[in-house]
């Protein structure tokens, strides 16, 4: 008997294609081992992560099931998410696109040092404070120095004037009374020269007292005398003058150089008559006059209607000689009145 069973053909079983199985997971096994090497600064959690992924991956591959394709899509995505993790470290956007800059760590500010008080210098102990430091005597007369005592203690202040060349400065020595703390006194200075070169003097007023500070310094200075030189010469714009009394009156001025000489000496003389001496005080442009008589024991000094010559002349002369007389011509008119009287 014939059984009209026919067997069931055979099929063969549908196996996955292993390519692209094979491609993933080799692709994963070099990322997961070859990424976190390559990335230096990535963070120890990011390094861990690309590994494990790297890891996962082929088993998540390779594993038999449905939905193979999604799978292998899957795959992928994590292959590349585990390239990207560990290569930025753990952050969400690119590094060379958008560089981070290194985190600066916060410095703490320095403390203030703590300054220990400084205990008192014994060098300062009982100073003295000097006002001015430095003193012109050009002018004729020196500016007291003041004296104050900055320090704790009484003193007794002494002065005296040091490299004095010429031995023109003087001083009055210091402080009449011993200053109390606080308490100040006047010193004063004094030039006097006997010289007459006019050339400029220094000195120095050293300042001194009992106490354990130092001696202060005072600068002197000063400009002797230059030699005076005193000249004779016509009033300009001054007129002689005839008098109702039969006097002749005649003008001339002084000038001079250097220190004023306070007076000279002053002689007039017409022919063999002199008159004078008389003295007269030297400031520039100052109009002083001489008189000459009419007439004398010895007969006339000078003839109205003549011209006469008038010689006003210095006594003793004086540095320059040349300046020390002056002639004046003086036409005498005949009736007493001004008129004009010009050097000869």
């Amino acid at each position: 008997m014939i059984s009209d069973s026919i067997p069931a053909p055979h099929v063969p079983e549908r196996k996955a294609k292993p390519g692209l199985q094979f491609v993933i997971s080799v692709t994963a096994a070099i990322v997961g081992a070859l990424a976190p090497g390559l990335i230096g600064d990535a963070t120890p959690e990011a390094r861990l992560g690309g590994m494990v992924a790297a890891s996962v991956l082929p088993l998540v591959v390779t594993w038999a099931g449905p939905w193979q394709p999604l799978r292998v899509g899957l795959g992928v995505a994590l292959a590349v998410g585990a390239m990207v993790l560990t290569y930025v470290g753990g952050t969400a956007v690119d590094r060379d696109a958008f560089p981070v800059p290194e985190p600066v760590a916060e410095t703490a500010p320095e403390p203030t040092p703590t300054v220990a008080p400084v205990p008192p210098n014994e060098s300062d102990k009982g100073s003295i404070r000097v006002s001015p430091n430095q003193v012109d005597c050009s002018d004729g007369s020196c500016e007291e120095v003041t004296v104050t005592n900055v320090g704790p203690e009484r003193l007794s202040v002494a002065a005296e004037v040091e490299d004095d060349a010429h031995g023109e400065f003087s001083t009055d020595g210091g402080c009449d009374q011993p200053l109390e703390p606080g308490a100040d006194c006047a010193i004063a200075v004094t030039f006097a020269s006997s010289e007459t070169d006019g050339q400029r003097r220094e000195a120095t007023l050293r300042i001194g007292h009992d106490g354990s500070g130092l001696p202060k310094a005072v600068r002197l200075s000063a400009v002797a005398p230059a030699a005076s030189d005193v000249g004779v010469r016509a009033a300009t714009g001054a007129q002689c003058t005839y008098t109702d009394a039969g006097e002749l009156v005649v003008p001339f001025a002084l000038s001079a150089t250097g220190d004023d000489p306070g007076t000279v000496t002053v002689i007039g003389r017409i022919g063999d008559f002199a008159t004078g001496p008389k003295q007269v005080s030297v400031a520039d442009e100052e109009v002083a006059t001489l008189t000459f008589p009419e007439a004398s024991a010895s007969g006339a000094v000078f003839i109205p209607g003549a011209t006469s010559v008038a010689t006003i002349a210095l006594d003793p002369a004086v540095d320059e000689p040349d300046n020390d007389v002056l002639e004046l011509v003086i036409p005498v008119p005949d009736v007493p009145q001004t008129f004009e009287c010009l050097p000869a």
